[in-house]
């Protein structure tokens, strides 16, 4: 009765699975499989012939070199472009530039045309009349070119033209503008007095004078012997000295 139940634990255990076993033959498999990949891979490379690799490296250097050269080519191709662009940009400034110069130049040729017609004009009137008054906005020529148009106007043996001028400074570069429109120095058909600065000579026809020069010139001759024509420039600002010279004149 004791023999039995140990020979039905002996057939038990001996029924179990070797997991162990199984085990060790899988690991055998997966190493072998792992071997015979490696084994393939080294194959494969060794197949491959020196002329074969030299053949891909020289086409993967002339695919760079193409690359490169591809490369450079769009760069030089946007430069090209580029400097084109600039200079239709230059091209187009330039004309815009000549084209205002143009414009400027018609514009101021129009004005000193109607300004000369003006100044004719007012010349041609003093001729009939002993007095005239001008009134004109800034920048017109009152001060310069209404008294050359006015002296030549008169004529070279009527007299000298005497244009008053409050301030220093005005009169100086007024008697400068008006000599460089001559294209002349001043003091030759244009000159200028003020007090202790004199720039006239016998070939002035025009002086232009202060305010001081011009109470010593009434007062030295009431009649102004040789002078032809009398202009107040800027006579608006009013001044004691201007408007006694004012009515001395008349």
């Amino acid at each position: 009765m004791s023999a039995l139940p140990m020979l039905a634990q002996a057939t038990e255990v001996a029924s179990e699975p070797n997991w162990v076993l199984i085990g060790s033959i899988v690991g055998a498999f997966v190493i072998l499989a792992i071997v015979l990949m490696f084994a393939s891979k080294k194959r494969l490379g060794a197949d491959k012939t020196p002329d074969k690799a030299i053949e891909d490296a020289s086409g993967s250097k002339d695919a760079g070199a193409k690359a490169l050269e591809d490369k450079e080519q769009l760069s030089l191709a946007e430069i090209k472009v580029a400097k084109r662009e600039a200079v239709s940009a230059d091209k187009s400034k330039e004309e815009l530039r000549e084209l205002r110069k143009e414009r400027r130049a018609a514009s101021q040729t129009d004005k000193a045309i109607h300004e000369r017609e003006e100044a004719e004009e007012k010349a041609k009137a003093l001729r009939t009349a002993a007095r005239l008054v001008v009134t004109a906005p800034p920048g017109s020529g009152k001060s310069t070119l209404l008294p050359l148009t006015i002296a030549r106007g008169l004529g070279a043996d009527s007299g000298r033209v005497i244009m008053l001028e409050p301030r220093r400074a005005a009169a100086r570069q007024i008697a400068m503008r008006m000599s460089a429109m001559l294209g002349e120095k001043v003091g030759a058909t244009v000159g200028y007095r003020m007090r202790l600065e004199s720039r006239v000579s016998v070939d002035t026809r025009i002086e232009v004078v202060t305010e001081g020069v011009m109470e010593r010139m009434l007062i030295d001759d009431p009649t102004l012997e040789g002078v032809a024509c009398v202009i107040f420039d800027e006579f608006h600002e009013r001044s004691l000295t201007a408007d006694l010279c004012l009515a001395l004149s008349l």
